[in-house]
């Protein structure tokens, strides 16, 4: 004899079922059977509409939604639950008449609703399903048909329970019929594809079913690549596909995508890039109410190092900051890869198979370089791939003479995406006389010497432009004098001066 299905209270924190404490603790994430099962894959059940609570609705709204929780399960595999009509028995007995009571004696601890039932070997002989009035502290238990937030859904734990008369364990899966848990209020009571695909794994479907897929074994890693998988029972436009591994915690779902169904017996559909070595068992969901679970596996292998055949632009300076395009072949996805050019590590943009888009950064030295591409599946090179120029001179240069209280328009050009600091120095002929001074910390922001002008953040674009903009304090001290700009670059050894351009304030 087999107990099983209870149900938590929102306060009291329980199993749905006896049998589940054991399998959600050895692990047990996705749809579980229990040990039983129907030869005749069918079981007829009769209905007692006994509940008591107004909010239950009459005996006619009660037989209705039982039923319509026991026809949840038909039509979604090869097992079929046959109504018997009505019944007065109230209590559980191994009396080869499968029926569902409702009893307004106590449960067992947390239990809304317990499913009992007799088999001999592993064949199901009489199944009993019974709704209690209380909870084991004694607390009330309100049926709704449907339920308000107080009371507790009739529909839905009826569907729970049904599902557990047809041979199904819980599951650890959220928002699935066979979930381990509940609470009060509406409940869903339309089996998910966790439980649809538990259903067709103990009983079959008389129509969907997923018999190859071609290829087997894929790479990993490497994104758009096309699988076929061929069945029966695909529906044009309404079918999805899935690799699903329940063993995982959490489960491992992932659905394909840009799926086209060709006909009845064929599908194909754009798998995920995976990880090597996981092997995957296809489930396909046709509709909303039919599903099945593979006998063929998908493995995804390590794939093959990759290719590099070329780089364009090949050159750039030192300074880092250069957009290249790397062309070859057997490229994964980003979050396995890696490029580095002779150790000095790129900034990945994008990754497709055959290229990869990437920003340099500071380089080891002035000259050729190899480049390197590393991926799950190997590294490829090329030998002296790139070549590290010297960095080019930053300079600035004025829109014209600027005046009290007004702005000054500066156009400074260095190394792309690099920042760039353009000093000013209030004090005549003191670039002249050497008096700004290149020691200062000016690599993250526009820095002004004595204060004399404002100014801002001065990163460079992409092109290695920028064009920055001066306020000039309305002080008539400054009045008709000579003022000198310079602008430097930041590199890996420090601040580089460039060039000095002169300007004078006028009223």
């Amino acid at each position: 004899m087999s107990s099983s299905s209870m149900r938590k209270t929102p306060l009291v924190v329980a199993l749905l079922g006896v049998l589940s404490i054991l399998v959600v603790g050895g692990g047990s994430f996705g749809y579980q059977l229990l040990n039983y099962f129907w030869p005749s894959e069918q079981a007829t059940f009769r209905f007692n509409a006994n509940f008591t609570d107004p909010s239950a609705g009459s005996t006619a709204e009660q037989l209705a939604t039982l039923r319509e929780a026991m026809n949840n399960w038909n039509g979604v595999s090869d097992f079929t639950f046959n109504d018997g009509g009505t019944t007065g028995i109230a209590n559980t007995a191994n009396d080869g008449i499968n029926q569902v009571h409702y009893s307004s004696g106590m449960s067992s601890g947390s239990a809304l609703a317990v499913t009992v039932t007799w088999f001999v070997g592993n064949t199901a002989m009489d199944a009993n399903i019974r709704f209690f009035d209380e909870f084991g502290d004694g607390s009330n238990i309100v049926w709704g048909n449907p339920p308000n937030s107080s009371q507790y859904d009739m529909k839905g734990v009826g569907t729970h329970e049904f599902g557990h008369a047809l041979g199904l364990e819980h599951s650890a899966q959220s928002g699935a019929i066979m979930f381990f848990a509940s609470g009060i209020g509406p409940e869903n009571s339309t089996p998910l594809l966790d439980d649809l695909l538990g259903v067709t794994a103990r009983y079959g479907h008389p129509t969907l079913q997923v018999t190859g897929v071609n290829p087997n074994f894929v790479d990993a890693f490497v994104p758009g690549q096309i699988i076929t998988i061929t069945g029966s029972g695909f529906g044009v436009g309404d079918s999805r596909a899935f690799l699903r591994r329940k063993d995982q915690n959490p489960e491992d779902i992932y659905e394909l995508t840009n799926v086209t169904v060709l006909n009845s017996t064929t599908l194909t559909g754009e798998i995920p890039a995976l990880e090597p070595q996981n092997i995957w068992p296809i489930a396909v969901l046709v509709g909303a109410d039919q599903a099945d679970v593979s006998p063929p596996l998908l493995t995804y292998s390590t794939p093959p190092p990759p290719v590099v055949t070329s780089l364009n632009p090949a050159s750039g300076p030192q300074v880092g900051g250069t957009l290249l395009t790397i062309s070859g072949s057997n490229f994964t996805i980003a979050q396995d890869s890696c490029v580095d050019f002779d150790g000095a590590v790129a900034n990945i943009i994008s990754v497709t198979g055959t290229e990869i888009v990437v920003e340099t950064t500071d380089g080891p030295i002035i000259g050729l370089v190899d480049v390197n591409v590393s991926t799950s599946g190997g590294s490829g090179s090329r030998t002296n791939g790139f070549e590290y120029t010297d960095n080019p001179p930053g300079f600035v240069q004025s829109g014209g003479n600027a005046r009290l209280g007004g702005n000054l328009r500066l156009d400074v050009q260095g190394a792309p995406n690099r920042n760039i600091a353009v000093l000013a120095d209030a004090r005549a002929g003191s670039a002249i006389k050497g008096g700004i001074q290149l020691g200062l910390d000016c690599t993250n922001k526009f820095t002004v010497v004595h204060n004399s002008f404002s100014g801002g953040d001065a990163t460079l674009d992409s092109l290695g432009r920028r064009e920055v903009t001066l306020s000039i304090p309305n002080q008539p001290a400054l009045l008709f004098r000579t003022f000198f700009m310079q602008s430097v670059v930041a590199t890996a050894s420090g601040i580089v001066p460039t060039q000095v351009l002169q300007f004078t304030v006028l009223p």
